[in-house]
């Protein structure tokens, strides 16, 4: 839908006398077709916030090293803390 999104004219016609015009997406985060997670940029987003919480949460001494267990900490100013008041980022575990 990004590239190739032809929409009908309800009136017949577009203006440039086609029945169907072409007008791409451009809000729309991910196609609703399933993909391998390597080609969706959206699948690996979600799945980064997830490894860095788990690291958060359970640390281990070769990510301590490289510093990933601080990863999620970075993403605080973006997390929805209504979700659980209780917690500093609004997770539910």
């Amino acid at each position: 839908m990004r590239a190739h999104n032809p929409i009908p004219s309800k009136y017949g016609g577009w203006s440039d006398g086609k029945s169907w015009k072409n007008i791409p997406t451009e809000h729309i985060l991910e196609d609703p077709v399933f993909k391998r997670s390597d080609r969706s940029n959206f699948i690996q987003l979600a799945d980064f916030c997830a490894f860095a919480l788990l690291r958060m949460d359970h640390p281990t001494a070769p990510m301590m090293a490289l510093g990933i267990n601080k990863s999620f900490e970075r993403l605080e100013p973006i997390c929805l803390k209504a979700a659980n008041p209780r917690d500093r980022f609004g997770v539910t575990r």
